[in-house]
Parts: structure tokens; sequence; C-alpha cells
């Protein structure tokens, strides 16, 4: 996830292979992929284990 929203080149060739709408075996536009992703990350919450 952190790979695609940043353009790290490992995690983007992944990314094209499955997903690239050229060459990708299930074509899913990159903007998409990418506004999904970087509202996950801004809207993560660490929620605290409470033991009761």
């Amino acid at each position: 996830m952190e790979g695609i929203v940043s353009d790290q080149l490992e995690a983007v060739a992944v990314y094209e292979k499955w997903f690239g709408e050229e060459t990708g075996v299930t074509p899913y536009s990159r903007e998409a992929i990418n506004d999904y992703f970087q509202g996950t990350i801004n809207s993560y919450e660490l929620v605290p284990l409470v033991h009761y």
C-alpha cells in the first residue's frame, strides 16, 4: 500500500503486473487505487487493546 502511494518502483511493478490499465490481468485505475490507499492511510487509527 505505502509503495503504491509513494511510487516505489518494486511495488509499482507488482501493481502494474496485476492491475495495470494496459498490461494488467485485471485492469484497475491507478488514480482510484491511490485514492483508496491514501484514504486508508489518512484514516488509520491505532486502537489500544484493553484487557478486562
